[in-house]
């Protein structure tokens, strides 16, 4: 169900043996997420230790799922967000591989970034177009409604950590669980803007981030890997912060009921936020 360009991505990968198609694959994505700390200037070792014992770690680089891509490409888009092509073209290339990252252009232009937004802008349509047009537009018509019943059949079947999953367990129809997932998702994004204008770089990255979450309404708990891109950003030293993340072992208990442990998990991505931003100084 990803975009083509996720495929050709990986097409390079099927030529190899299944036993070096796994070791490359889990060597790729150890590498990727550690890059990505690297990259945001962490080089405290507790960190990386502390990350590496995160479950959402764990099931993203056991899978070599996107999720490792996605933190790389968040944590390039920071790094570099004053080089409008770099930054760009990171955000570009991601928006290609997982649209829900588009909140992050908001912020581009929240932040006077106009060039970069055009630039993620130009390769998300170009890398999508392109990739398409090889494959001769198969599917395309008809992707809109594989999403949409991808949505419905992982909500009632193994539901994840959305807001859209969330509502709809609590047994409202799908129009009103579309509905709350937008406002969320809205506010958090408005949010990153007033941030935006009042000059607070960081707190509008990270609202934007929490954004992508919100408006999301497939949500799996290797997603959170990205999380450490924030923490890195405003905490590259170990502090208790790093740590918060941990309690998603709890989560991953299945003697108690799958509603509290999506609340657990809720809480814990707002106390990872609440701390980032209760611990800048003025």
């Amino acid at each position: 169900v990803y975009p083509p360009p996720a495929a050709f991505l990986a097409a390079p990968l099927t030529l190899l043996p299944e036993w070096l198609l796994e070791l490359v694959g889990v060597v790729a994505s150890v590498a990727a997420l550690f890059g990505a700390l690297w990259l945001l200037g962490v080089r405290d070792p507790r960190c990386y230790a502390v990350f590496a014992l995160w479950p959402p770690t764990i099931l993203a680089w056991q899978n070599a799922n996107l999720s490792v891509v996605v933190t790389l490409l968040c944590a390039l888009a920071w790094r570099f967000r004053d080089s409008w092509p770099r930054a760009g073209y990171a955000m570009g290339f991601g928006i290609a591989l997982k649209i829900l990252l588009w909140p992050l252009v908001v912020w581009f232009l929240a932040t006077r970034r106009v060039w970069a937004a055009a630039v993620a802008a130009a390769i998300t349509v170009t890398s999508v177009a392109l990739s398409w047009a090889m494959i001769g537009f198969s599917g395309l018509t008809s992707y809109p409604g594989l999403l949409g019943r991808l949505t419905e059949i992982e909500t009632e079947d193994t539901p994840g950590l959305s807001i859209y999953s969330a509502v709809i367990e609590l047994g409202a129809p799908a129009g009103l669980a579309q509905l709350v997932t937008l406002v969320a998702g809205a506010a958090l994004l408005a949010s990153s803007v007033l941030f935006a204008r009042k000059g607070d770089d960081r707190a509008s990255f990270t609202l934007a981030l929490v954004a992508v979450f919100a408006f999301t309404p497939i949500v799996w708990l290797h997603y959170l890997t990205v999380l450490a891109v924030p923490l890195a950003i405003y905490r590259p030293r170990l502090a208790g912060v790093w740590a918060i993340p941990l309690v998603f072992w709890a989560y991953a208990l299945p003697a108690w009921p799958y509603e509290l442990r999506k609340a657990l998990a809720f809480a814990v991505v707002a106390l990872v936020v609440w701390s980032l931003f209760a611990s800048q100084r003025p």
